[in-house]
């Protein structure tokens, strides 16, 4: 799991938990203080030196909440929850080590009895190795220059043999005692470097959704953001008013992902019981959301809705079922979250 140990490396995390938002709002981090209440320690050990803590948080009161989780309605900041809880995570993996080639060997040199010049090592191209890092092999010392003894006798010879060149060029020794030149072999190449596979990036939300938590709807096209009012208690319709005074609307819920959103701002904001913007007022037992859609949820609690025909307004509560759906008369007086489209 994730130990955070700058602000540097904290930013690169938070960008990559960005990107992926849309599916991964709660992540766990690999700190703790199960072993020693107060006391937040890494996964391997080493104690927690750089935080992002959320205001207020970690709670000293709560010895229940023992592991780290950020959540992105938060800014990513960092509060204290139960471990049990089941959330997604980001890993932290060691690099890949280099993968570099064998510098290449320079054969011995024969040369006449004027000493001649080992051409220069061949110089490897960059060595590419995953995932960036680029290492170009030392070139190797030419060996020494063997020398044929100076009591050789060169056969006579009429005229120069032919100029072999190295690298640099090298010159004929004065006729008529040249013996024949030996030359170096031939460059050998490096080998190929590796290819590195192809880099996938995950796809971003649109660039008009702010990074406050809100919610993209894909079938909408849309961005959505929730706002949960405690200031007062409301009954379904003076909740509605208040809403629509927000410039939005009570929340309907369309999707899985969306209600995983909006039941993560309620348990942030400690909200038990909330108005919902479903109704089956005009139709018994036709339920609909305040835009006219139809209310398609697996959230009902069991047994529910029921048959009664003064049970008209839709409640969430998460005394029963983490937030399970209920069907109350809507005189009832009960906290808000509102809807409001960017």
């Amino acid at each position: 799991m994730t130990r955070i140990n700058s602000k540097e490396e904290w930013q690169f995390v938070k960008d990559l938990l960005e990107e992926n938002k849309n599916d991964h709002h709660r992540v766990w981090l690999g700190g703790s203080d199960a072993d020693l209440e107060g006391t937040w320690v890494w996964t391997d050990g080493t104690p927690v030196t750089f935080s992002d803590w959320l205001t207020g948080r970690p709670y000293s009161s709560d010895s229940t909440r023992n592991c780290i989780l950020t959540y992105f309605g938060y800014s990513w900041r960092w509060y204290d929850s139960i471990c049990s809880d089941h959330r997604w995570a980001v890993c932290k993996i060691p690099a890949m080590p280099l993968i570099t080639s064998p510098a290449p060997t320079c054969p011995p040199v024969t040369t006449s009895p004027t000493t001649t010049t080992c051409p220069s090592c061949p110089t490897c191209p960059p060595v590419t190795t995953s995932p960036s890092t680029t290492t170009r092999p030392s070139c190797p010392t030419c060996p020494p220059v063997n020398t044929i003894p100076s009591t050789t006798t060169c056969p006579p010879a009429p005229t120069c043999p032919p100029v072999i060149t190295f690298p640099s060029t090298t010159t004929c020794p004065p006729a008529p005692t040249c013996p024949p030149v030996i030359t170096c072999p031939t460059t050998k190449t490096c080998p190929p470097a590796p290819t590195c596979p192809p880099v996938t990036t995950c796809p971003t939300i649109p660039g008009q959704c702010s990074k406050n938590g809100n919610f993209y709807d894909i079938n909408t096209g849309y961005c959505y953001k929730y706002k949960v009012l405690k200031d007062s208690l409301r009954n379904w319709y003076g909740a509605r008013t208040q809403c629509i005074t927000e410039g939005g609307d009570l929340a309907s819920i369309k999707s899985r992902k969306e209600w995983d959103v909006v039941k993560g701002l309620l348990q942030a904001n400690g909200v038990v019981l909330v108005w919902l913007g479903g109704r089956d007022e005009d139709v018994e037992g036709t339920w609909v959301w305040t835009d006219g859609s139809p209310v398609i949820s697996d959230y009902w609690n069991p047994g529910r809705p029921s048959r009664l025909t003064n049970l008209n307004c839709l409640l969430a509560n998460s005394g029963m079922s983490a937030y399970g759906w209920f069907d109350v008369p809507c005189s009832y007086l009960y906290y808000t979250v509102c809807k409001i489209r960017e």
